[in-house]
């Protein structure tokens, strides 16, 4: 095999069995990585804030009403539909099938970028792409709570489009164009966010257009850009343009600071050390120089390729660049998701061109190879701890939450008409995690046909997973009826689950 100097194009041989083994070993990694997930986190999921929201929505909606209106200031149909089909299979009774679903759908836009990265002629790059996606210690809010489901099934149908666009333009046989369509439009129906991937999709046509005559990049360009009008056109009517349950989002975008919140989610895409266990904290700094070491070297190598990419990471966050991420915590990370994938891109870049010198090099040629798979080493090791400390993290906030919802319920059940004083009801971790939101405890007591008459009346708390004297008041809700408190109060102090020992 000849060996490419770093500023070529690197050419794979899709035969080889070099290149089947890659495949393989991929597959292995997403089952290993499935299987864990699935164990640490599948086995203890509750449903937390959104969540019970969610399923109530999709649960006591017809397919007619969830196809034609709006709910809570969003239309997402084709999420809220896979909802109500899981609500079938797992109800109320078995959280633990929607997680899986969640990582499930992880796990196959991980594979999907490493098909999409191969067919791109990526090599050793796509492996690595595709396993630092997968483990995304910079977003992991997306596939350990249940709600971000819109995030993942917008970015799988996305990526879906992508392939299904490049094997189009290979075979010229019409129904990949087709599906590719389809997926698009499908991708746009699940969240919003996916209608800045019709940039994406129409500038590979132009990167390909050497395997597109004018005519066929003609239609395939306008083939996309139609369900994309239409969408809008259509959420227009339903929700209103530009419009958010968070107000209407040229607004939002017009009066934030651009510049710090982009800044936020770089940060939060490079720095790990909050989110690494505190023994391993400075793994953290690491983990920074290797990246900015890659990207260095994507820049060196192919720089129009690596330029393009973080320019598409700025406009895939355009629909969201109006808030932004905590670098430290979980919250918000689910935006970073998908446009993670192009600075990812952009350092597997550097990956591959650092590992392109053979083995058995001799002089110069050796010392870029070791730095590389030190860097890469480095960048997994630290993404896989960070990956493990956030999913304890996770499953901390799905045992309070479930341990203070079946608190309060037990304690209304055995107090009928009584009002409930709660305390210090846990709201949300100051790592990142959701917790209860108090209409939790109408939708759960409801789900167990139980439900309850009280009043109740909730003082919310912030708790840490780290720190477990730390106890933030919060916001105050009221539930049931403003009045006829009956005479009795009855106070609930829930135990604080960071000092009854983790």
């Amino acid at each position: 095999m000849n060996h490419l100097s770093v500023k070529s194009h690197p050419t794979i041989d899709t035969a080889s069995p070099m290149s089947t083994a890659r495949y393989i070993s991929f597959a292995i990694l997403v089952g290993i990585f499935y299987a864990g997930l699935a164990y640490r986190i599948g086995s203890h999921y509750f449903f937390i804030y959104d969540d019970t929201a969610l399923i109530d929505v999709a649960a006591g909606k017809s397919v007619t009403t969830i196809l034609s209106t709006s709910f809570t200031g969003f239309f997402r149909p084709l999420t809220v539909l896979l909802v109500k089909l899981e609500t079938a299979c797992f109800g109320w009774t078995r959280p633990y099938g929607y997680i899986v679903v969640s990582l499930l759908m992880h796990g196959l836009n991980a594979t999907l970028l490493h098909v999409i990265l191969r067919r791109l002629d990526f090599s050793i790059g796509a492996f690595f792409a595709a396993a630092f996606f997968l483990l995304s210690p910079f977003a992991t809010e997306t596939f350990f709570w249940f709600s971000s489901q819109f995030d993942l099934l917008s970015a799988l149908l996305t990526l879906l489009s992508i392939w299904m666009l490049l094997r189009y333009l290979d075979s010229g046989k019409m129904g990949h164009a087709i599906c590719a369509i389809a997926s698009y439009t499908g991708a746009l129906f699940s969240k919003e966010n996916a209608i800045i991937f019709v940039a994406v999709l129409l500038l590979l046509i132009i990167w390909q257009r050497k395997k597109a005559p004018a005519g066929r990049a003609a239609w395939l360009i306008a083939a996309f850009l139609i369900p994309a009008a239409s969408y809008l056109a259509i959420r227009s009517m339903l929700v209103g343009a530009f419009h958010s349950p968070y107000g209407n989002i040229l607004s939002l975008v017009r009066n934030a600071d651009i510049a710090s919140h982009f800044s936020s989610y770089a940060r939060t895409f490079s720095d790990l050390s909050m989110k690494m266990p505190e023994p391993l904290s400075s793994v953290g700094i690491s983990y920074t120089g290797a990246l900015i070491a890659f990207l260095a070297a994507a820049l060196y190598c192919r720089p129009k390729l690596a330029l393009s990419t973080l320019v598409l990471f700025g406009l895939a966050l355009s629909p969201v660049i109006w808030t932004a991420p905590t670098y430290a915590g979980t919250a918000d990370t689910r935006f970073l998701y998908v446009p993670a994938i192009f600075p990812i891109i952009a350092i597997s870049i550097g990956v591959e061109a650092s590992l392109r010198q053979p083995p058995l090099s001799d002089g110069w040629t050796r010392t870029p190879r070791s730095i590389g798979i030190a860097g890469t080493v480095v960048l997994l090791s630290a993404a896989a701890l960070s990956t493990s400390e956030q999913a304890a993290i996770w499953r901390f906030a799905y045992e309070t939450a479930h341990s203070a919802v079946l608190d309060v319920l037990h304690t209304a059940w055995q107090n009928p008409g009584s009002t409930l004083h709660v305390r210090n009801l846990p709201l949300r971790l100051t790592e990142g995690p959701y917790l209860v939101k108090p209409y939790n405890l109408i939708h759960y007591a409801k789900a167990l046909n139980n439900p309850i008459s009280n009043r109740i009346v909730c003082d919310s708390a912030i708790l840490s997973y780290r720190d477990p004297e730390l106890l933030i008041p919060a916001e105050r809700s009221e539930l049931g009826s403003s009045g006829g408190e009956n005479g009795l109060i009855k106070e609930i102090i829930l135990e604080n689950p960071t000092r009854a020992g983790r």
